[in-house]
Protein backbone atom coordinates (compact mmCIF):
# COMPACT_ATOMS: atom_id res chain seq x y z
CA UNK A 1 0.00 0.00 0.00
CA UNK A 2 3.04 2.39 0.46
CA UNK A 3 4.28 1.71 -2.36
CA UNK A 4 1.09 2.64 -4.36
CA UNK A 5 0.85 5.99 -2.41
CA UNK A 6 4.40 7.13 -3.26
CA UNK A 7 3.50 5.83 -7.48
CA UNK A 8 0.55 8.66 -6.84
CA UNK A 9 2.21 10.99 -5.21
CA UNK A 10 4.80 11.33 -7.95
CA UNK A 11 2.36 11.38 -10.35
CA UNK A 12 0.42 13.97 -8.61
CA UNK A 13 0.86 17.55 -10.20
CA UNK A 14 -1.65 19.31 -8.23
CA UNK A 15 -1.15 23.17 -6.55
CA UNK A 16 1.58 21.93 -3.68
CA UNK A 17 0.56 21.96 -0.22
CA UNK A 18 2.47 21.36 3.08
CA UNK A 19 6.48 21.21 3.26
CA UNK A 20 7.18 20.32 -0.50
CA UNK A 21 10.22 17.98 -1.71
CA UNK A 22 11.79 19.29 -4.82
CA UNK A 23 13.38 18.05 -7.57
CA UNK A 24 15.01 19.84 -10.30
CA UNK A 25 11.76 19.39 -12.56
CA UNK A 26 9.30 20.39 -9.58
CA UNK A 27 11.67 23.08 -8.77
CA UNK A 28 11.40 24.65 -12.28
CA UNK A 29 7.75 24.01 -12.58
CA UNK A 30 6.29 25.64 -8.87
CA UNK A 31 9.04 28.12 -8.21
CA UNK A 32 10.65 29.02 -11.26
CA UNK A 33 7.87 29.64 -13.11
CA UNK A 34 5.88 30.57 -9.91
CA UNK A 35 2.64 33.29 -9.71
CA UNK A 36 4.70 36.58 -8.77
CA UNK A 37 1.98 36.57 -6.31
CA UNK A 38 2.58 34.02 -4.53
CA UNK A 39 6.10 34.07 -2.38
CA UNK A 40 8.12 30.66 -1.92
CA UNK A 41 10.49 29.77 0.79
CA UNK A 42 13.00 26.90 -0.51
CA UNK A 43 15.38 25.37 1.76
CA UNK A 44 18.81 23.62 -0.05
CA UNK A 45 19.35 21.03 2.81
CA UNK A 46 21.73 17.44 3.07
CA UNK A 47 21.05 14.47 4.94
CA UNK A 48 23.72 14.40 8.47
CA UNK A 49 23.70 17.43 8.89
CA UNK A 50 22.81 18.97 12.60
CA UNK A 51 21.18 22.31 11.76
CA UNK A 52 18.86 21.05 9.22
CA UNK A 53 17.54 17.83 11.51
CA UNK A 54 16.51 21.49 13.44
CA UNK A 55 15.96 23.45 11.27
CA UNK A 56 13.15 21.93 9.42
CA UNK A 57 10.66 20.98 11.79
CA UNK A 58 10.14 24.65 11.63
CA UNK A 59 9.88 24.83 8.08
CA UNK A 60 7.02 21.85 8.33
CA UNK A 61 5.44 24.26 10.94
CA UNK A 62 5.55 27.26 8.77
CA UNK A 63 3.88 25.43 5.95
CA UNK A 64 1.56 23.97 7.56
CA UNK A 65 0.16 27.81 8.16
CA UNK A 66 0.78 29.25 4.56
CA UNK A 67 -3.19 27.76 3.45
CA UNK A 68 -2.55 27.75 -0.48
CA UNK A 69 -1.18 31.03 -1.19
CA UNK A 70 2.18 31.22 0.13
CA UNK A 71 4.77 28.25 -0.32
CA UNK A 72 7.66 26.12 1.87
CA UNK A 73 9.72 23.84 0.29
CA UNK A 74 13.25 22.06 0.56
CA UNK A 75 16.14 20.46 -2.26
CA UNK A 76 18.13 17.67 -1.40
CA UNK A 77 21.45 19.33 -2.50
CA UNK A 78 23.51 15.61 -2.82
CA UNK A 79 20.12 14.48 -4.90
CA UNK A 80 19.98 18.27 -7.05
CA UNK A 81 23.63 19.08 -7.60
CA UNK A 82 22.50 21.00 -10.73
CA UNK A 83 20.11 23.55 -8.67
CA UNK A 84 22.62 23.51 -5.89
CA UNK A 85 25.18 24.83 -8.32
CA UNK A 86 22.88 27.25 -10.17
CA UNK A 87 22.05 29.13 -6.82
CA UNK A 88 25.88 29.14 -5.37
CA UNK A 89 24.87 26.92 -2.52
CA UNK A 90 28.25 26.58 -0.29
CA UNK A 91 26.16 25.76 3.29
CA UNK A 92 24.59 22.39 4.40
CA UNK A 93 21.65 24.97 5.57
CA UNK A 94 20.82 27.36 2.89
CA UNK A 95 17.50 29.14 2.94
CA UNK A 96 16.26 31.69 -0.21
CA UNK A 97 12.93 33.92 -0.08
CA UNK A 98 11.77 33.89 -3.78
CA UNK A 99 8.97 36.77 -4.45
CA UNK A 100 8.01 39.08 -7.44
CA UNK A 101 11.23 40.77 -6.83
CA UNK A 102 13.64 37.54 -7.82
CA UNK A 103 15.53 35.96 -4.91
CA UNK A 104 16.78 36.87 -1.87
CA UNK A 105 18.94 34.48 0.27
CA UNK A 106 18.26 35.09 4.25
CA UNK A 107 21.10 35.12 6.88
CA UNK A 108 18.98 34.89 9.79
CA UNK A 109 18.99 31.62 12.09
CA UNK A 110 15.96 29.61 11.45
CA UNK A 111 12.94 31.03 13.30
CA UNK A 112 9.52 29.52 12.22
CA UNK A 113 7.71 32.72 13.12
CA UNK A 114 10.14 35.00 11.27
CA UNK A 115 9.72 32.66 8.39
CA UNK A 116 6.20 33.29 8.31
CA UNK A 117 6.50 36.71 9.09
CA UNK A 118 8.58 37.28 6.12
CA UNK A 119 6.09 35.22 3.62
CA UNK A 120 3.19 37.33 5.02
CA UNK A 121 5.18 40.43 4.55
CA UNK A 122 6.08 39.31 0.73
CA UNK A 123 1.72 38.70 -0.02
CA UNK A 124 0.72 41.29 -2.83
CA UNK A 125 -1.08 43.89 -1.17
CA UNK A 126 -3.77 45.70 -4.28
CA UNK A 127 -7.10 45.68 -1.96
CA UNK A 128 -8.19 48.99 -2.46
CA UNK A 129 -10.72 50.90 -0.24
CA UNK A 130 -14.49 50.27 -1.23
CA UNK A 131 -17.87 52.57 -1.13
CA UNK A 132 -21.24 52.26 -2.48
CA UNK A 133 -20.17 54.21 -5.24
CA UNK A 134 -18.92 50.89 -6.65
CA UNK A 135 -22.17 49.29 -7.20
CA UNK A 136 -22.43 51.76 -10.15
CA UNK A 137 -18.21 51.60 -11.35
CA UNK A 138 -18.37 47.83 -10.98
CA UNK A 139 -20.78 47.77 -13.88
CA UNK A 140 -17.37 48.45 -15.91
CA UNK A 141 -14.94 46.68 -14.09
CA UNK A 142 -16.27 43.12 -11.96
CA UNK A 143 -15.08 43.46 -8.27
CA UNK A 144 -15.29 41.51 -5.66
CA UNK A 145 -15.91 43.38 -2.13
CA UNK A 146 -14.80 42.31 1.72
CA UNK A 147 -17.23 43.18 4.26
CA UNK A 148 -15.87 42.68 7.79
CA UNK A 149 -15.60 44.75 11.07
CA UNK A 150 -12.03 44.36 10.91
CA UNK A 151 -10.03 47.49 9.49
CA UNK A 152 -7.06 45.08 8.55
CA UNK A 153 -6.46 43.78 5.24
CA UNK A 154 -6.64 39.77 5.70
CA UNK A 155 -3.98 37.69 4.41
CA UNK A 156 -6.21 35.57 2.28
CA UNK A 157 -7.93 38.73 1.12
CA UNK A 158 -4.22 40.12 -0.24
CA UNK A 159 -3.72 36.71 -1.87
CA UNK A 160 -6.49 37.37 -3.89
CA UNK A 161 -5.66 40.64 -4.94
CA UNK A 162 -2.58 39.25 -6.31
CA UNK A 163 -4.06 36.33 -8.06
CA UNK A 164 -6.66 38.50 -9.66
CA UNK A 165 -4.38 41.67 -10.50
CA UNK A 166 -5.89 43.35 -13.74
CA UNK A 167 -8.72 40.98 -13.86
CA UNK A 168 -11.44 41.97 -10.90
CA UNK A 169 -10.91 45.21 -8.52
CA UNK A 170 -10.40 43.80 -5.24
CA UNK A 171 -12.25 45.64 -2.16
CA UNK A 172 -12.39 45.97 1.39
CA UNK A 173 -15.36 47.70 3.07
CA UNK A 174 -15.32 48.37 6.74
CA UNK A 175 -17.98 51.27 7.31
CA UNK A 176 -20.64 49.67 8.61
CA UNK A 177 -22.58 52.59 7.48
CA UNK A 178 -22.09 51.30 3.67
CA UNK A 179 -23.22 47.73 4.30
CA UNK A 180 -27.37 48.34 3.48
CA UNK A 181 -26.62 50.20 0.09
CA UNK A 182 -24.93 46.51 -0.43
CA UNK A 183 -27.46 44.45 1.24
CA UNK A 184 -25.36 42.80 3.66
CA UNK A 185 -26.59 41.82 6.95
CA UNK A 186 -23.70 39.53 8.19
CA UNK A 187 -20.11 39.66 8.08
CA UNK A 188 -17.78 38.71 7.11
CA UNK A 189 -19.21 38.40 3.49
CA UNK A 190 -17.55 38.17 0.46
CA UNK A 191 -19.89 40.29 -3.14
CA UNK A 192 -19.16 39.75 -6.78
CA UNK A 193 -20.80 42.72 -8.53
CA UNK A 194 -20.54 42.99 -12.42
CA UNK A 195 -22.96 44.39 -15.44
CA UNK A 196 -25.76 41.93 -14.20
CA UNK A 197 -25.98 42.36 -10.37
CA UNK A 198 -24.86 41.67 -7.09
CA UNK A 199 -24.12 38.38 -5.91
CA UNK A 200 -23.22 36.61 -2.54
CA UNK A 201 -20.23 34.05 -2.48
CA UNK A 202 -21.49 30.73 -0.89
CA UNK A 203 -20.17 28.89 1.53
CA UNK A 204 -16.03 30.28 1.15
CA UNK A 205 -14.14 28.09 4.07
CA UNK A 206 -10.28 28.87 2.01
CA UNK A 207 -8.36 30.69 0.06
CA UNK A 208 -8.80 27.66 -2.77
CA UNK A 209 -12.72 28.08 -2.60
CA UNK A 210 -12.93 31.43 -2.71
CA UNK A 211 -10.60 31.87 -5.49
CA UNK A 212 -12.53 29.42 -7.89
CA UNK A 213 -15.38 30.94 -6.48
CA UNK A 214 -14.68 34.21 -8.11
CA UNK A 215 -13.26 32.33 -11.20
CA UNK A 216 -16.05 30.57 -12.13
CA UNK A 217 -18.60 33.95 -11.29
CA UNK A 218 -16.20 35.84 -13.51
CA UNK A 219 -16.96 33.35 -16.74
CA UNK A 220 -20.72 33.50 -15.85
CA UNK A 221 -21.18 30.28 -14.45
CA UNK A 222 -24.04 28.79 -12.60
CA UNK A 223 -22.64 28.40 -9.13
CA UNK A 224 -23.65 25.43 -7.10
CA UNK A 225 -24.53 26.22 -3.79
CA UNK A 226 -24.72 23.45 -1.48
CA UNK A 227 -25.78 23.34 1.82
CA UNK A 228 -23.79 23.44 4.67
CA UNK A 229 -22.60 20.00 6.05
CA UNK A 230 -20.91 19.75 9.57
CA UNK A 231 -17.86 17.54 9.17
CA UNK A 232 -16.11 17.84 11.93
CA UNK A 233 -17.10 16.04 15.28
CA UNK A 234 -15.33 14.09 18.19
CA UNK A 235 -14.30 10.52 18.61
CA UNK A 236 -17.47 9.42 20.17
CA UNK A 237 -19.67 10.35 17.37
CA UNK A 238 -18.05 7.79 15.31
CA UNK A 239 -20.54 5.44 15.50
CA UNK A 240 -23.39 7.82 14.35
CA UNK A 241 -21.28 9.86 11.99
CA UNK A 242 -19.34 7.29 9.99
CA UNK A 243 -21.39 5.37 7.47
CA UNK A 244 -23.05 4.75 3.94
CA UNK A 245 -20.73 6.34 1.35
CA UNK A 246 -18.61 9.00 3.92
CA UNK A 247 -14.95 9.08 4.36
CA UNK A 248 -13.76 9.43 7.33
CA UNK A 249 -10.50 11.07 8.69
CA UNK A 250 -9.66 9.94 12.28
CA UNK A 251 -7.10 11.39 14.56
CA UNK A 252 -6.69 9.68 17.46
CA UNK A 253 -5.55 12.80 19.89
CA UNK A 254 -6.10 13.89 23.58
CA UNK A 255 -6.83 17.33 22.38
CA UNK A 256 -7.59 18.87 18.85
CA UNK A 257 -5.02 19.47 16.41
CA UNK A 258 -5.40 23.47 15.00
CA UNK A 259 -3.29 21.43 11.86
CA UNK A 260 -6.04 18.69 11.53
CA UNK A 261 -8.44 21.09 12.42
CA UNK A 262 -6.89 22.99 9.11
CA UNK A 263 -7.14 19.86 6.88
CA UNK A 264 -10.98 19.95 6.75
CA UNK A 265 -11.10 23.45 5.74
CA UNK A 266 -8.87 22.35 2.30
CA UNK A 267 -11.71 19.86 1.24
CA UNK A 268 -15.50 20.50 0.01
CA UNK A 269 -15.96 17.18 -0.65
CA UNK A 270 -19.49 16.45 1.04
CA UNK A 271 -18.42 12.76 2.12
CA UNK A 272 -15.60 13.60 4.38
CA UNK A 273 -15.84 13.00 7.78
CA UNK A 274 -13.06 14.27 10.55
CA UNK A 275 -12.72 12.89 13.64
CA UNK A 276 -10.74 13.87 16.40
CA UNK A 277 -10.51 12.28 20.48
CA UNK A 278 -9.03 9.29 22.47
CA UNK A 279 -11.72 8.83 24.58
CA UNK A 280 -14.33 5.80 23.29
CA UNK A 281 -12.13 5.13 20.47
CA UNK A 282 -14.32 2.83 17.65
CA UNK A 283 -11.59 -0.04 17.60
CA UNK A 284 -8.93 -1.95 20.12
CA UNK A 285 -6.06 -1.60 17.94
CA UNK A 286 -6.37 2.38 17.66
CA UNK A 287 -3.37 4.09 19.91
CA UNK A 288 -3.32 7.87 20.57
CA UNK A 289 -1.83 10.47 18.15
CA UNK A 290 -2.33 8.18 15.42
CA UNK A 291 -4.48 9.18 11.58
CA UNK A 292 -6.52 6.58 9.87
CA UNK A 293 -8.82 6.58 6.98
CA UNK A 294 -12.09 4.32 7.45
CA UNK A 295 -14.92 3.87 4.42
CA UNK A 296 -17.95 4.65 6.09
CA UNK A 297 -19.20 0.78 4.89
CA UNK A 298 -17.17 -0.64 7.97
CA UNK A 299 -15.01 -2.75 5.25
CA UNK A 300 -11.88 -0.62 5.08
CA UNK A 301 -9.20 1.18 6.46
CA UNK A 302 -6.06 2.75 6.01
CA UNK A 303 -3.28 4.13 8.43
CA UNK A 304 -1.52 7.56 6.92
CA UNK A 305 2.13 8.05 8.82
CA UNK A 306 2.07 11.82 9.01
CA UNK A 307 -0.20 14.68 9.39
CA UNK A 308 2.39 15.88 6.13
CA UNK A 309 0.77 13.00 3.92
CA UNK A 310 -3.01 13.53 4.80
CA UNK A 311 -3.95 15.78 2.24
CA UNK A 312 -2.58 13.59 -0.13
CA UNK A 313 -3.86 10.43 1.00
CA UNK A 314 -7.29 12.13 1.38
CA UNK A 315 -7.80 13.11 -2.64
CA UNK A 316 -6.75 9.69 -3.43
CA UNK A 317 -9.25 7.97 -1.61
CA UNK A 318 -11.97 10.74 -2.43
CA UNK A 319 -10.35 9.86 -6.60
CA UNK A 320 -10.46 5.46 -5.76
CA UNK A 321 -6.85 5.69 -6.57
CA UNK A 322 -6.03 4.01 -3.13
CA UNK A 323 -7.28 0.46 -2.13
CA UNK A 324 -8.54 -0.12 1.32
CA UNK A 325 -7.15 -2.74 3.70
CA UNK A 326 -9.79 -4.80 4.93
CA UNK A 327 -10.56 -3.74 8.14
CA UNK A 328 -10.61 -7.42 9.31
CA UNK A 329 -7.35 -7.68 8.87
CA UNK A 330 -6.86 -5.09 12.36
CA UNK A 331 -9.82 -6.14 13.97
CA UNK A 332 -9.32 -9.77 13.66
CA UNK A 333 -7.53 -10.00 17.28
CA UNK A 334 -10.64 -8.53 18.83
CA UNK A 335 -12.91 -10.79 17.95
Amino acid sequence: MFFLYLTFLSQSLEEPEGLVTLNRVLFRRYVETRDPSQPWLVAFVRNGSKKCAKCIPYLEQVAERSYGYMFVGIVDQDKEPVLTLDYNVQKNWTIFLFNKDGHTQIPYPCDPQKYYRLLVDNLPNYVLDADPSWIESSKKKPSAILFSSRFKVPHMWRAISGYFKDILRIGLCTESEFFDKFEITRTPAVLYINSSGKYLVQNVQDYKTLRNQLNLMRRNKLLEVKPNIQRFFLSSQFKDECKGDTICVFHSSRSIDQRFVLKETRFNDARLRFFSGFTDLPYKFMKENELWIFSGDGTGVNPVNDIQDLDDMIKFHLRGNIKWTPLQEYTKDEL
